[in-house]
């Protein structure tokens, strides 16, 4: 027989040893609570790549050469993306939008 042990999740946030992803997940479970499951999805997500990322960047502070190896690349990666433009021109907000032709009402 299968035993299942349901944690609250309230719980489980305090289980998160990272305050900064402890802050992520709490305001997703928030969202789950506000029945914004879109949000809440996006948020957990967040949370976990964040998570990750730190967690790998811990094993590089280790010298573990995998993860040197992957901070390196994410953080010329990150400093690229500071420095160089976007495709675009102008930010999308400030393009003009297409206009539609005006209906002509004989």
């Amino acid at each position: 027989m299968i035993q299942t042990h349901l944690v609250d999740l309230d719980e489980l946030v305090q289980t998160v040893r990272d305050i900064n992803t402890r802050e992520y997940i709490a305001e997703a479970i928030a969202a789950y609570r506000a029945r914004a499951y879109r949000s809440a999805i996006m948020g957990t997500w967040v949370a976990v790549a964040y998570d990750i990322i730190g967690k790998i960047r811990e094993l590089a502070v280790q010298g573990d050469a995998a993860a040197v190896k992957f901070t390196t690349a994410l953080d010329a990666a990150i400093a690229q993306k500071g420095q160089t433009t976007s495709r675009r021109s102008k930010p999308y907000r400030d393009r003009k939008r297409p206009t539609e032709p005006v209906p002509q009402h004989l």
